[in-house]
């Protein structure tokens, strides 16, 4: 449960009016730090809940600079005219709990540490499940169909896949994924969004909560940080390359604090203009990228497709640095 004084004071910092659901664990906001979306005025990223001994405050948008604060350090960094008042109270509260017998260790815990890091089990997403609104694609033969002319034997490996049989309006947006295959974006097994791709005119859709910004990259939650990962553009490209420790940024770049995560990031981007661009810009960051010799397909679901030896190729062909700066310059 959360402590009735930090419940106070980060009401007071944030406002009541920016409150959003709350229970005895958890509390949404509106980030008074970054002022979350622009876009949807309803948006509330940042929350104050609890884990284990310490009370957290998180603004999940990514690029906001409130992350894994206590909220003696969020009052200092950024409502500091509230801090004395806050360590007053606290005090007082802390008074209280030794002359009914806690431990100093149990009642100071929360300050004598930062909390730790936002791992994975703590729910970093939101999860909403869509399936009743979608067709299991073992039930599609149009589906399975377009997955075999892929080159993609569907097995749920990465979970279930889906076919839209219907258009899905949520938050007061359309999404056309009628006739689209229907890939999720899971977190231990559970979904929190969505990537779609028609079967006849190729266009596409991702979809998933406002909240959940910072993950909206396929295969996250399964891959091991400590070995090598391989980052591609495309889900189907993922699947084809060969490896199984894969994630796919679908149509978006790989936030910052996401790569920081990984041991070994690998970056195998399309052997377009635009794909050429990107793969310099992480070689000359200091990451591997592949550099796709010519003779080849664009994409490596293209390569897979056309028969060639596509982990081999990803192999053979890893550079870094002025080395891969001055492979890929040369090809645009």
């Amino acid at each position: 449960m959360l402590d009735r004084i930090d419940v106070k004071y980060f009401k007071l910092a944030v406002g009541q009016d920016k409150i959003g659901n709350e229970t005895e664990v958890d509390i949404a906001a509106r980030c008074p730090v970054c002022g979350d979306s622009s876009k949807k005025r309803n948006s509330k990223r940042l929350h104050l809940y609890n884990k284990g001994s310490v009370t957290n405050i998180n603004c999940f948008n990514g690029d906001c600079s409130c992350q894994n604060k206590t909220v003696y350090s969020f009052l200092r960094d950024f409502f500091p005219a509230l801090l004395e008042q806050y360590k007053r109270e606290t005090f007082s509260g802390t008074m209280q709990k030794l002359a009914s017998g806690s431990t100093a260790d149990d009642v100071f815990s929360s300050f004598k540490k930062e909390p730790e890091p936002i791992l994975e089990e703590t729910s970093p997403v939101q999860v909403q499940d869509l399936s009743p609104y979608l067709t299991e694609i073992k039930n599609s033969e149009l589906g399975l169909s377009y997955l075999t002319n892929r080159g993609i034997n569907y097995d749920e490996t990465y979970g279930k896949w889906y076919f839209g049989h219907q258009d899905l309006n949520i938050s007061d947006t359309l999404y056309k994924i009628t006739n689209a295959i229907v890939i999720p974006l899971y977190y231990k097994n559970e979904m929190y969004g969505f990537y779609s791709r028609n079967i006849y005119d190729k266009t596409f859709y991702t979809y998933m909560n406002d909240s959940n910004i910072g993950y909206k990259i396929w295969n996250w939650f399964n891959i091991d940080k400590s070995k090598p990962v391989y980052i591609f553009e495309g889900i189907f490209d993922a699947i084809s390359s060969g490896f199984t420790n894969v994630i796919a940024a679908i149509g978006a770049k790989i936030p910052q604090d996401r790569i920081n995560e990984l041991s070994e990031p690998i970056f195998c981007y399309d052997s377009d203009r635009t794909g050429r661009l990107n793969a310099i810009d992480m070689s000359q960051k200091g990451h591997k990228v592949f550099v796709q010799p010519p003779g080849y397909k664009k994409d490596m679901n293209e390569n897979f497709i056309a028969g060639f030896d596509t982990k081999k190729l990803i192999q053979d062909n890893l550079y870094s640095g002025i080395s891969a700066t001055i492979r890929l310059k040369s090809m645009l």
